[in-house]
Parts: C-alpha cells; sequence; structure tokens
C-alpha cells in the first residue's frame, strides 16, 4: 500500500462512526506533502483535526513504514474551496451555490434540498446574468428562474458563493 493510501486509510479508521468524513487527499507530485482536507456533517474544528492528525502520526511513527520524510497536513477545505463530497452540500442548505455542470453551463441558485443523489437549487432572487450576445459566450453564472433538480454525477464542480453583506 503506497503512502497517500495508508494515510488515507488510518484517517478512515479514525473518523469511523463520527460525523467527520474525508473530501480529499492530495498528494504534491514532487513534493512529499500530503494534505488531508476532513469535514464535518455540521463543519469541523481546528481541535479536532488536530486530534486526527496527532492520532495518524503516532501510529506512522510506531509502524516506522515510511523510510522517507514527508509532510502531512490535516485540515478544512476553505470556504472558498469547491465541494467535492456529496456529504458537504447539507450543511449548506439556504446559502448560495455557483455550479458549473459538464456540459460547461455555470448556474447559480440557492441550496434548497440535498438527497443522496442530487440537489435542488431555487433562485436566490437576483438579477439574472445575460448571455453575451457574440457567439453565445457567457458573461457568467445563469441564475436558475425556478426550482431545479441537478444530478450529483452531472455536476462538474460547485462553490458556496460568499457573501459579506
Amino acid at each position: 500500500m503506497d503512502l497517500v493510501n495508508r494515510i488515507r486509510s488510518l484517517v478512515e479508521e479514525e473518523l469511523e462512526g463520527s460525523e467527520f468524513f474525508i473530501v480529499d487527499v492530495i498528494s504534491g507530485d514532487k513534493s512529499k506533502k500530503i494534505s488531508v482536507l476532513l469535514d464535518g456533517d455540521n463543519g469541523i474544528t481546528i481541535q479536532k483535526c488536530a486530534q486526527v492528525s496527532r492520532s495518524v502520526s503516532n501510529i506512522i511513527d510506531e509502524d516506522e513504514f515510511e523510510s522517507e520524510a514527508f509532510i502531512m497536513e490535516i485540515g478544512s477545505p476553505g470556504a472558498d474551496k469547491p465541494l467535492i463530497n456529496s456529504r458537504q452540500y447539507a450543511k449548506h442548505i439556504g446559502r448560495e451555490l455557483m455550479v458549473e455542470l459538464k456540459d460547461e453551463t455555470i448556474i447559480n441558485g440557492k441550496i434548497s434540498v440535498v438527497s443522496d443523489t442530487e440537489i435542488e437549487l431555487e433562485p436566490t432572487g437576483k438579477k439574472k446574468k445575460k448571455k453575451s450576445a457574440k457567439a453565445g459566450i457567457k458573461t457568467g453564472p445563469i441564475e436558475v428562474e425556478e426550482k431545479q433538480s441537478i444530478l450529483f454525477n452531472n455536476i462538474l464542480q460547485s462553490t458556496v458563493v460568499i457573501s459579506f453583506k
């Protein structure tokens, strides 16, 4: 088992039975840095990330399964990071989401429902952005006009729109 998969496995064991989950495990191509992004159904604290980091580090130190030095970071994805795991959507119900679909359409809407297979967006009440007359070039996301269901497997990327109101 390679290092990244071993760390993923150890973190999964540490989180088993809790409300916390792995969002992503990122390994640098040339660097020996491994970043583990965690989240929870109600968010995650720095203290929880530190506790998981200490626990996994202790196991790694005891097992001595890696001869080369590496850096492991365990944290949470920032507010500007795309939603990757379907479990991340539920805690954002009521917030505005920008969703890029696999057909390259980008839409905006307020997330109102999350199921195992899809999300539902409803209008945010903002004015719609229109397509440019030139060759159909989009000037921005298209605001949903009515409730719209989107299957997770049709989503390329979703990002919470941060508001400073």
